[in-house]
């Protein structure tokens, strides 16, 4: 094997273990911010959407329609099963979005029950189970 074909061999690793690396990042995001929503009907989870090269543009209904937090745990794991595999197709350079369209999102910011800082929240949290993986 030629120097040169060494040095390929070695770029192409490390660019897999970025691209999985970047994945996993997002997913912990996506994860942190399913988990740490309030949950009604679970609507809201339902709407925590993982994109490829352009952020989910519709409302969805509840993968699991149901009252007080039934449901929870079903909508969840749907919505990181979903996430999962989306990034499965992800190719180095892709861009990730992860968006939310509940139409009442904004409101459940405004009065308290998502906490202002929940994104800042999952970046750290991902950046340290990133750390803990490394």
């Amino acid at each position: 094997m030629s120097f040169s074909d060494q040095l390929n061999s070695e770029v192409n690793k490390l660019l897999i273990e970025a691209n999985h690396s970047v994945a996993m990042f997002a997913f912990d995001v996506l994860k942190y911010l399913i988990e740490h929503s309030p949950v009604d009907t679970s609507k809201l989870i339902s709407n925590w959407q993982l994109r490829l090269d352009y952020p989910a543009l519709i409302e969805i209904e509840a993968y699991y329609e149901g009252q007080k937090g039934n449901t929870k745990s079903e909508s969840e794991a749907e919505a990181l099963d979903n996430a999962f595999h989306i990034l499965s197709y992800r190719k180095p350079g892709d861009d990730i979005y992860i968006s939310n369209n509940a139409d009442y999102i904004e409101k459940l910011r405004d009065y308290g029950f998502i906490p202002e800082d929940i994104i800042l929240d999952a970046v750290s949290y991902a950046e340290s189970r990133l750390m803990e993986i490394q």
